[in-house]
């Protein structure tokens, strides 16, 4: 995600229209709750889903990234600060590679993905119904 795409996502959960879902990150520690795990997977925690979504909201907190052209602190006491969104971090303890592809694909394989024309589209009927 360049610098453009994550300001635009930190406007958009500012203006509150990122659902929930958008505002999770899941990290995968198989070695969570035992050190003596035998899974075939590194020890550690990895992002599994939502390391765009984190690396746009940690640049916006050190000042990389300023939605509507303003910092972290020019915002504060605003509609728009940073203290009125909550990020959820969910650390899961997958053991296998073969658990955590599941997981993957059950968190991204539903749903349908807008094309580039689909979005093309609709910004032409609003540039229309802009002009009219």
């Amino acid at each position: 995600m360049d610098r453009s795409a994550q300001q635009h996502y930190i406007e958009n959960v500012l203006r509150g229209v990122v659902s929930s879902a958008g505002l999770v990150v899941q990290f995968n520690c198989p070695n969570w709750k035992q050190f003596d795990f035998q899974g075939d997977l590194p020890a550690g925690l990895q992002c599994v889903d939502g390391l765009q979504r984190y690396t746009a909201v940690q640049r916006h907190l050190e000042g990389e990234v300023r939605p509507f052209g303003l910092s972290i602190d020019e915002l504060d006491g605003t509609a728009f600060s940073a203290r009125r969104y909550r990020f959820r971090v969910c650390v899961h303890s997958f053991q296998s590679k073969a658990e955590l592809i599941q997981h993957y694909l059950d968190l991204n394989a539903g749903g349908a993905p807008h094309s580039a024309e689909e979005i093309q589209r609709i910004r032409r009927m609003l540039s229309e119904l802009k002009k009219a």
